[in-house]
């Protein structure tokens, strides 16, 4: 069986120690009943006798208690085999931009929304549980006390009237592998924060490059508009002027009345992006705010090679499936000390009201290990392991997968926009101002301003679409393919 990665402990994970707890060489156990009955005791032979397994119990648990955290919840637990997304830094959050703000910047958002997204709370509180479970799980448990009265009424005595103590004894330092499998469940719950923190602000830039870029596309098509109605007007002057036909002056009103329509759907599209910005951001009562930022910046070029390493490396859905399978090959190991068992030890003290003597009772007792061994537990936990690599490997070659798809979209939408900008557009813009200014001279028809407004039209809002595309998934690709803040944590 592998030993459990990056762990440095003493007991059943150290291999020089590991006979300590997996020894099953020899399966048969004592049963001892040690009985004073009828020998006079005296009083400090009592005291000896009724301190006996309070003495002995710490010196045969000793081993089990060394390397466990003292204290309760307040004390930290132990330092994860796996640092959480270690490769990425969590910076102090800063205070969030008031809701009135005027204006608002990238940084502003992702600030609001570490601070109000309900899910990073959600995902803190699972570690606060398991915290809590891992206290729990190592605690020992608690030794039981009573009354013992036996041959009440024997010879019209009160019989033998005394107390015991007993307590169980957890052999093969059972307790400390129960701390370490929740130490793996801890290790994976930080993992889920750090997942969970990526997909916040991965949503919140992937929201906000949305927003800005349907802010700017209102912009630009309230242009237009303007640049359709000065054509209307131009046909309208020519028409009254009987220089133009009322052919161009219906279709300049058309094209007007349909950009138009254009700007509205624009502007029902900005407010619908700024109301999905608005609920990863944690405030769903934030009203439309202009937004700053350079939309024509065209995020770095990415390489295949380096952008699949960073994303194997950093990615906190591989830390998760680490510490999953370091808690299997944990839960392996106790199952292999559940074969030795545990130890019953009582004492008892009583007075023999007829005999007119003290007694005393030890009891030492374990189980015979003949028909369960825990083979079956052996079994599920050795499966267990063998699901854990699987999964790795299905997470590293999911992310693989993933990320091909993202990266084919990202280099399209880059290539394209930069195309846009370098020459469409500034092609496109130059042949409408030629045309218009021909068409005003009467040298052109109405239906090359109209074919070379809709071919600048339809440029621009494909640059937009194309630039909105590749901010997306660079934030995709650089917050590790994580998305969908909202949803239900697993």
């Amino acid at each position: 069986m592998p030993a459990p990665r990056a762990f440095d402990r003493s007991g059943c994970s150290d291999s020089t120690k590991r006979d300590d707890c997996s020894d099953d060489t020899d399966n048969t156990y004592l049963y001892v009943r040690i009985l004073s009955r009828g020998a006079p005791m005296s009083k400090l032979d009592s005291s000896i006798a009724v301190l006996f397994l309070l003495a002995v119990t710490p010196s045969v648990c000793s081993a089990q208690r060394e390397g466990a955290p003292a204290g309760s919840l307040a004390a930290s637990p132990v330092r994860f085999a796996v640092t959480a997304a270690s490769d990425i830094d969590v910076e102090p959050v800063p205070l969030p931009a008031p809701l009135s703000a005027k204006e608002l910047t990238l940084a502003d958002l992702e600030a609001m929304a570490l601070v109000n997204n309900p899910s990073l709370t959600e995902a803190r509180a699972q570690i606060s549980a398991l915290q809590g479970e891992w206290v729990q799980v190592g605690l020992w448990p608690n030794p039981i006390v009573g009354y013992d009265a036996t041959d009440v009424g024997l010879d019209g005595t009160a019989g033998q009237q005394g107390g015991f103590v007993s307590q169980q004894v957890i052999t093969a330092k059972k307790l400390q592998l129960n701390r370490e499998i929740v130490t793996q469940k801890i290790e994976w719950a930080e993992q889920q924060w750090s997942a969970q923190r990526l997909r916040v602000l991965n949503d919140v830039r992937m929201a906000y490059y949305e927003a800005l870029l349907a802010q700017r596309r209102v912009e630009i098509l309230k242009e237009l508009s303007k640049l359709s109605n000065e054509a209307r007007n131009v046909a309208d002057q020519l028409f009254q002027a009987q220089e133009g036909s009322r052919v161009n002056l219906l279709q300049a009103v058309v094209e007007s009345d349909t950009v138009r329509i254009d700007v509205d759907n624009a502007n029902s599209d900005y407010i619908a992006s700024w109301r999905r910005l608005a609920s990863v951001v944690g405030a769903a009562d934030m009203s439309p705010t202009e937004l700053l930022g350079d939309y024509r910046e065209l995020p770095p070029e990415l390489t295949w090679s380096d952008t699949l390493r960073q994303l194997l490396h950093k990615s906190p859905e591989i830390g998760a499936a680490l510490a999953n399978l370091q808690r299997a090959e944990w839960e392996l190991r106790l199952a292999t000390a559940g074969r030795i068992p545990d130890v019953n030890m009582s004492t008892s003290v009583r007075y023999d009201n007829a005999a007119q003597n003290t007694l005393a009772d030890v009891r030492i007792g374990v189980p015979l290990v003949i028909f369960d061994r825990n083979q079956g537990n052996i079994q599920r936990a050795e499966a267990g392991v063998a699901a854990a690599q699987r999964a790795m490997e299905r997470v590293e070659l999911d992310l693989q997968n993933r990320l091909a798809v993202v990266f084919n979209r990202y280099i399209k939408a880059r290539r394209q926009a930069e195309r846009y900008a370098r020459d469409i557009l500034p092609n496109a813009g130059r042949a409408f101002e030629l045309i218009e200014e021909a068409y005003r001279n009467g040298e052109s028809s109405y239906l090359g301003v109209l074919t070379a407004q809709r071919t600048y039209i339809r440029a621009n809002l494909a640059y937009l679409d194309s630039l909105r595309q590749a901010r997306q998934d660079d934030a995709r690709i650089r917050g590790l393919l994580l998305t969908g803040s909202l949803q239900s944590l697993q």
